[in-house]
């Protein structure tokens, strides 16, 4: 190792734990059984319904130590459904691993606050599509306006998927991984920005019906009020650095600079 590379290592550490994001809605991370809350308190809280904590699948999110199985027919960590809607900018984000597809004609639910009749109007959902093979994302409220985008993933492995909707430019933009894979404008409708949701009716992870479900694996969702940038996306695919670690590299820094 040469003499600059702890010091500049500890300044990467550093900086990557200056960067987290904010304005943080809803975190369900699933680890040891629990969740963890963002600003909106115990309504936000997840509760189960058919689905269980797994130990054996657990996302490649480091110091993940659960993952929540979804299975089909009704299987979900369901949320009361205000506690996810946001009307204005967001971005919602979660690690996904799909074991199977959905049946003919069907999607597989993973994260979103929407209505489960129709005219099936979503705040925001990411679902598994079957009859495309694809992750789907889509806001439509109750004037039409509509918004989606699609990406290709493969079964039986974990991906981490993040949307963000900005409403100054009523347009999305979806990352694969951290990286941009599209974006897409916001269509018909006469409200910018989806001013106009009606109530929504389900609201959490999973499948709230035997039709919508879906088969695998979720981990570390959460849901921002805000647009993060792909720099914030990127720093949600790993941990931020334990304040031993952060003392340690700069212990050592200092040690190196003194036998300098």
């Amino acid at each position: 190792m040469n003499r600059t590379s702890i010091p500049a290592l500890a300044a990467a550490m550093l900086g990557l734990a200056s960067s987290a994001p904010a304005a943080l809605v809803a975190h369900y991370n699933v680890d040891n059984n629990t969740t963890n809350l963002g600003t909106r308190g115990a309504a936000a809280n997840g509760t189960l319904n058919g689905a269980t904590y797994s130990t054996t699948v657990v996302s490649p999110y480091p110091g993940s130590t659960h993952s929540l199985d979804l299975n089909t027919g009704v299987s979900n960590m369901s949320v009361t459904p205000a506690q996810l809607t946001v009307n204005g900018s967001y971005t919602a984000a979660v690690w996904v691993n799909v074991d199977t597809m959905p049946a003919a004609g069907s999607t597989g639910n993973i994260f979103g606050a929407y209505q489960a009749a129709s005219p099936f109007q979503h705040n925001f959902l990411l679902r598994v599509v079957q009859s495309t093979n694809q992750i789907n994302f889509i806001s439509r409220d109750s004037d039409g306006s509509t918004v989606q985008l699609n990406s290709a993933f493969t079964l039986d492995t974990w991906n981490h998927f993040a949307v963000t909707f900005n409403s100054a430019t009523s347009s999305a933009q979806m990352f694969l991984n951290g990286v941009s894979i599209g974006t897409a404008a916001m269509t018909a409708g006469t409200t910018p920005g989806f001013g106009s949701f009606p109530a929504q009716t389900h609201a959490g992870l999973g499948g709230f019906t035997g039709a919508d479900s879906m088969n695998g694996f979720v981990d570390d969702a959460r849901l921002y009020d805000e647009v993060l940038t792909q720099t914030q996306i990127q720093a949600l695919l790993v941990p931020e650095p334990s304040a031993a670690l952060l003392g340690g590299l700069g212990a050592l820094a200092l040690l190196r600079r003194r036998r300098a």
